[in-house]
């Protein structure tokens, strides 16, 4: 968004012709927001001019919209619509008013504004799905679980939206459910029992697992051998009558032929595993911090 047609066109051919960004071009903050609103999903990201004009019949450029757009973009981002942005100005006084870090100076910067925007653009998608999904990353980090969690979490999210699943990205879900059940053994080893877990060759035992979140009692290989009595679920129903199943799906995914599996299959695993790590924090939370 610049107000000056004679600068932006330049820059519009530059973008694509060095970048292949193919820029909109709006000369007012009022018909940049529109179409935003319009079609959020259509932009990557956003070049605000340092003065400009904040609506089409605004007689002369106007530092306040800098501050109207950054707010705007802000409102977005709050409400899971996030886009990266930048200030491109020839006024060095706006580099005051913005984080020194999206501002580019014109006639200077723009290599390296495109070359900030491309990295952020890629950086992005991750935050997209982080702030769309926020409820389910909520449980990792901190006292929860691991980061490579949520590195595995982002991938299967991108795959299942952009239609780019294999047999492949059933296997972070089981591993994230995975780390569920070792989280809960560092919380209560009486819960999650050390005969669930089997460190030394970091493998666990899911049957185990699942029976005894769900209350069952475990059987030694299916003898009459009690190993853990039943306790009192922990499991509400509907994950406890399915957790086990989409444990299997992933466990058997590699060995599955493609085409008996299908994206919607994903999203089962998918969505249940999100269902779980929103009751897995809720759980820690109000039991043991």
């Amino acid at each position: 968004m610049d107000d000056d047609g004679r600068y932006a066109q330049p820059l519009i051919d530059r973008a694509y012709t060095d970048y292949n960004f193919d820029l909109d071009y709006c000369d007012n903050w009022e018909e940049a927001i529109s179409k935003l609103n319009e079609d959020f999903s259509a932009y990557k990201a956003v070049i605000v001019d340092g003065k400009g004009r904040k609506k089409k019949d605004t007689k002369g450029d106007d530092i306040s919209h800098v501050v109207l757009a950054i707010q705007d973009l802000s409102e977005r981002k709050g409400k899971g619509k996030y886009i990266p942005y930048v200030v491109l100005s020839k006024y060095l006084d706006i580099k005051g008013l913005v984080d020194p870090t999206i501002f580019f100076e014109k006639g200077i910067d723009e290599n390296k504004m495109f070359e900030y925007l491309k990295k952020r653009i890629l950086e992005s998608d991750v935050e997209k799905i982080r702030l769309k999904y926020a409820e389910a990353f909520e449980a990792i980090g901190n006292l929860y679980l691991n980061h490579e969690c949520a590195d595995s979490l982002v991938e299967v999210f991108k795959a299942f939206e952009n239609n780019s699943w294999s047999k492949n990205t059933f296997n972070p879900l089981r591993k994230i459910i995975e780390s569920v059940y070792k989280s809960l053994n560092k919380y209560d080893d009486v819960l999650i029992p050390p005969g669930c877990l089997r460190y030394e060759n970091d493998q666990i035992n899911f049957k185990y697992c699942e029976l005894r979140l769900t209350g069952r009692e475990i059987r030694e290989n299916n003898s009459s051998k009690i190993l853990y009595r039943s306790i009192d679920p922990v499991l509400p129903n509907h994950i406890g009558g399915v957790i086990g199943p989409i444990t299997k799906i992933c466990s058997g995914a590699s060995h599955t032929n493609e085409g008996i599996l299908t994206k919607y299959s994903l999203g089962l695993v998918l969505f249940t595993v999100v269902d779980i790590l929103i009751w897995y924090k809720k759980f820690v939370d109000e039991k043991y911090l």
